[in-house]
Order: structure tokens, then C-alpha cells, then sequence
């Protein structure tokens, strides 16, 4: 696991004693955190995902060299990077609730409701009204009024587990009052070259979308020129 230490036995003899040396086979061996014990064992402690690979222990004498190899994996407890949070949303609507995460060996990710008697939801699972991409979102399409409640997310990998809740609310249409721009975008007059921000905030329940117009068509966003951050300003470099 990473921050724990790996410790690589080599044992050799002959006549006469064998010089006994470790490298790792692309060169790149951990300095500062590998040592050499007098018995020739290698240990590395603070292990990264990095120390990973094949490290080779070569004996050599008067009379021959000879090589071993040993592999080392090392496991990463799984993180989450981007989870589900709390929402609102109109019944008979599209929800999406993401769960994507990393770790070494890559985690699955898992779905399991509060109250739904069904088993653990993971990526490709497809069902009447609901499915899990490849990337671990959840989709329910429509929402019903049964899928409401907590929803829980879990990466599981054999370095560990993490988990991520969120709780669905669905409501009905009739009792949605329409959504609110608390901040609305102001005018700007920029000097070429410079940077653009627009800043607006929307309040719901449930949740709005939010969509950027320029005239009557939708701003198209690149991820690098044009862009619109998580609380939806939109900036343009």
C-alpha cells in the first residue's frame, strides 16, 4: 500500500562470495527511500504508486552473474474525484449522479439505495428506469417517486473502499416555482486581449440548468477558451 514499506528478500552464495547489487529495470530506483540491508534485502519505505515495477537482484562473482526478478505492485486506496451531491429535481425528469474515482487497481464503482430492494448497481447495469454508465454515473430516466432517498456511491478496489451519499428529492411539477437568478450577468467593456467573466447564480428547487446564450443560440464551451465553471460563470479567455 502506498506509505508502507516493501521488503525484497535476495539470498546468494558461491565460491568465491558473490557481489550482490538490486536495480530496477527501467533505472529509476527510489532515492532517498531504498536501502540495503547485509543480507541484501532491499527495502523501500513511504512506497508511491510509482515504486511500483520490476526491480532485479544480479549476483556476480569470478566465475559468473546471475539475475533474479521480482515484481512489485503497489496498491492505492481508492479516492473519490468527482461524486454525487444533494438535489432537487421535477418527477419524471432525467437525474444523473456521477461517481467517478482513482486508485491502484483501478476502483469499481457501486450504486445501493437507502430502501430499494436491489442488488448493488455497478457500470453497465441497465434496467427499466434506470442504468450506470461505463463511467460510473447513475442515470434514472424518468426519476420516480421511489427513487427518492439517499443514494450511495462506493468505489471498491481490493486496496479499500470509499464512499459518497447524496440525497434525491423529487417533486412534483405542479408544486415547482420557477427558478431564480439571485446574481445576474453584468455588462462588461474590456480591452482586447483580457479576460472575461460573467457571473450568475441561479436558486431553485429543484435544481435549474443553467444555459449561456450569445443572441438566441447557446454558447458552445471548449474547456479552454470558453468555459463555465460549477457555480456557472462563464469565462472567456
Amino acid at each position: 500500500m502506498t506509505g508502507g514499506e516493501a521488503i525484497l528478500r535476495c539470498r546468494a552464495g558461491g565460491s568465491p562470495p558473490p557481489h550482490v547489487l538490486w536495480r530496477r529495470h527501467d533505472g529509476r530506483m527510489p532515492v532517498g527511500r531504498a536501502r540495503l540491508d547485509a543480507d541484501y534485502t532491499l527495502r523501500i519505505t513511504e512506497l508511491t504508486v510509482d515504486d511500483a515495477g520490476v526491480y532485479i537482484c544480479q549476483a556476480e562473482n569470478a566465475v559468473a552473474t546471475v539475475v533474479a526478478n521480482a515484481t512489485l505492485t503497489v496498491y492505492d486506496s481508492p479516492r473519490l474525484v468527482s461524486g454525487p451531491a444533494d438535489v432537487s429535481v421535477v418527477l419524471n425528469t432525467t437525474v444523473r449522479l456521477p461517481c467517478y474515482g482513482r486508485g491502484t487497481p483501478p476502483p469499481t464503482p457501486v450504486w445501493t439505495h437507502s430502501s430499494l430492494p436491489q442488488q448493488p448497481l455497478s457500470p453497465g447495469w441497465a434496467g427499466q428506469h434506470a442504468s450506470v454508465t461505463r463511467d460510473g454515473t447513475l442515470v434514472l430516466t424518468p426519476a420516480s417517486e421511489d427513487q427518492g432517498g439517499s443514494w450511495t456511491c462506493s468505489l471498491v478496489s481490493e486496496a479499500g473502499a470509499a464512499h459518497a451519499r447524496a440525497w434525491l428529492t423529487l417533486v412534483s411539477p405542479r408544486d415547482t416555482p420557477p427558478p431564480i437568478i439571485s446574481v445576474p450577468p453584468a455588462n462588461q467593456t474590456l480591452p482586447a486581449r483580457t479576460h472575461a467573466t460573467l457571473h450568475c447564480r441561479v436558486q431553485g428547487p429543484p435544481t435549474p440548468t443553467l444555459t449561456w446564450y450569445r443572441g438566441a443560440a447557446p454558447v458552445r464551451t471548449d474547456g479552454k477558451r470558453i468555459s463555465v465553471d460549477r457555480e456557472g460563470d462563464l469565462t472567456i479567455t
